[in-house]
């Protein structure tokens, strides 16, 4: 259904909620229709947002719902006090902090509240606030607030990295507005612009906790859609950081254009809208916060967002490939983000990098681990020679480098140059069989697939792009269980490992480049041949042709893909100390 066609209208009328009692004996009464009318608002709300309105038109409109029921509330107490209710509202200033400060409400999403007051306060105003908060929470709303002075903010805020997050997304509601004003100022020229370094350096901490054992955005199965790889706060982090490194809170503001497109950044708004659509819908489907996008959830969630497939299965794995496609969007560019704004401030590691550096030519240097380039025009530098993509990998395998952000940026917005370079097919097979050599190759195979140039190199591999297969042999993406393939073949070598023997005929193969490459290219199948039939080979031809193999390479991968889930089937439903099994098994293969 397009919510195009259908009228919405949002604004709550309050006409029905009678004043304020006096009476505590009539505040069950009052409290009740007062949850009458907003349930009637929310329910619009949700009506909107299941007849596919976006993810950030619903969650403003929930703001916006939030915002006049606060008000209300507040000049309903003002007005019972003797005093004229404009000369109490005048003595503070209600402030939208976090999450609903940038104006971001999921529909039960946290409201958090400041109070900004003066040092002393009439104690009618005191009142005010403290009997604020419990009517509030009475009427179902799950509210936070704190009451303190400009001064008190600035001090917290130095001492406290997650209050001073709390200050960067402020929005001022009512109250005293000048109070505000003097807030903003004080916050962003003697808050926001200390200890900046401090600030970007804890978030990168906050980052990598946050990730835990996530590798990728399409890592874990059953995603956190705010706290995990690609979810929300990979947004909100590099929101933050563009506010305590440029002074501002849109990404648009950002005054740079060598940090991110506009191109890019309509991507990354579109995947940002998607995700908070999910949000949304996790949050009606259960009644309250949800983040956790679980197996079970997600069935129900891809119905409500209009996934039309009639098979339950296939709708999830088409609802599941978008999420962790939009992550993957997420992820990315909030990461370039984050870290550009990292490396601009490194001012003195750049003098000291620049007497340290090493130049690998091309126009790279090594520096500090990283792969950095050195020019006067770096971003036409791919677009004049696109086979220097090919030399970045190749630099850093050769010197264990990572690009920097910078780099990964301008080759994942050049990558589609490549495509005229690799009509050569003798580039692409050393190339590929050089990466799959190396010993740590899963992880530079993850680089080129983070920017987009694996998929390009290995066409098969292209289109399993977080493809999500919900059977007994997939827990991952297609992209990521290859991936984790190679990780785990190469462990075997690497690392102490349970699997001991399988470790001694691992480290004893002469073909561990066909080995990795046969595990890598394995296309997911939706119907697979366990019988060992010719189908799946046939499938399989396109991606080992492209990589020009000779007759014998060719035949050792076109067995190993082909056979793999005959392997599978065996190893785990028979018993393979049977002499019967084993030989039923020779025969098929």
């Amino acid at each position: 259904m397009n919510h195009e066609n259908q009228k919405y209208s949002f604004g709550i009328d309050f006409s029905a909620v009678p004043p304020f009692p006096d009476n505590p004996a009539v505040l069950p009464k009052y409290h009740s229709s007062f949850k009458n009318l907003i349930k009637v608002e929310r329910d619009k709300i949700k009506q909107f947002h299941r007849a596919g309105a976006g993810g950030r038109e619903v969650v403003q409109a929930h703001t916006s719902l939030i915002d006049s029921v606060l008000c209300h509330l507040i000049e309903s107490l003002a007005s019972r006090e003797k005093r004229s209710s404009e000369t109490i509202l005048e003595e503070f200033s209600l402030i939208a902090v976090g999450g609903y400060g940038r104006g971001e409400l999921n529909p039960y999403s946290d409201i958090d509240l400041l109070f900004l007051t003066s040092k002393n306060i009439r104690r009618s105003t005191d009142k005010l606030i403290q009997e604020f908060i419990p009517i509030f929470w009475d009427l179902g709303m799950e509210v936070g607030s704190s009451c303190r002075t400009i001064q008190e903010c600035l001090l917290l805020a130095e001492k406290d990295i997650t209050i001073k997050t709390s200050m960067i997304e402020t929005r001022f509601m009512m109250g005293n507005q000048t109070k505000y004003q003097k807030f903003f100022q004080a916050i962003n020229k003697n808050g926001l612009k200390k200890n900046t370094a401090r600030f970007l350096d804890a978030k990168s901490k906050e980052k990598r906790l946050r990730y835990a054992e996530g590798i990728g955005p399409s890592s874990n199965p059953e995603p956190n859609v705010k706290e995990g790889v690609g979810g929300l706060r990979d947004y909100h982090t590099a929101l933050w950081a563009i506010a305590i490194r440029f002074g501002c809170l849109s990404f648009r503001e950002i005054p740079r254009d060598d940090i991110i497109s506009s191109e890019e950044l309509n991507i990354l708004n579109r995947s940002i809208d998607f995700t908070l659509r999910v949000r949304n819908e996790l949050h009606y489907l259960v009644n309250k916060k949800q983040d956790i996008l679980t197996h079970n959830l997600q069935r129900e969630v891809s119905s409500n967002l209009g996934y039309k497939e009639a098979n339950e299965v296939l709708r999830v794995e088409e609802f599941m490939c978008d999420y962790f496609t939009h992550a993957t969007n997420i992820h990315q560019y909030s990461e370039i983000i984050f870290q550009r704004c990292i490396e601009t401030r490194r001012t003195i590691k750049k003098v000291i990098s620049l007497l340290t550096k090493k130049n690998l030519g091309y126009g790279f240097h090594a520096s500090g681990g990283n792969l950095v380039m050195e020019g006067k025009d770096p971003e036409t530098l791919f677009k004049r020679t696109p086979n220097l993509i090919l030399n970045t990998f190749e630099l850093c395998q050769a010197h264990n480098l990572i690009p920097n952000y910078q780099i990964k940026r301008l080759i994942k917005k050049h990558s589609h140059l490549l495509s005229q370079v690799l009509l050569n097919k003798k580039i692409i097979k050393p190339f590929i069989f050089n990466t799959l050599k190396n010993t740590n190759s899963e992880k530079h195979l993850r680089l080129m697939h983070e920017v987009g140039i694996l998929g390009l190199i290995l066409p098969e591999y292209g289109r399993a792009h977080c493809k999500v297969s919900y059977d007994f042999y997939h827990r991952y993406t297609a992209d990521e269980h290859s991936l984790r393939m190679v990780r785990f073949l190469e462990e075997l070598e690497n690392k102490p490992t349970e699997f001991k023997e399988l470790a001694i005929i691992y480290k004893q193969l002469h073909s561990k480049s066909l080995l990795k490459l046969s595990t890598f290219i394995q296309p997911i199948e939706e119907n697979r041949n366990f019988d060992g039939s010719n189908e799946s080979s046939k499938n399989l031809l396109p991606a080992i042709k492209h990589i020009d193999l000779n007759p014998k390479e060719f035949k050792i991968v076109n067995f190993l893909a082909s056979s793999a889930y005959l392997m599978i089937e065996t190893a785990l439903h028979s018993d393979i100390n049977q002499p019967a099994v084993i030989e039923q098994f020779a025969k098929k293969v």
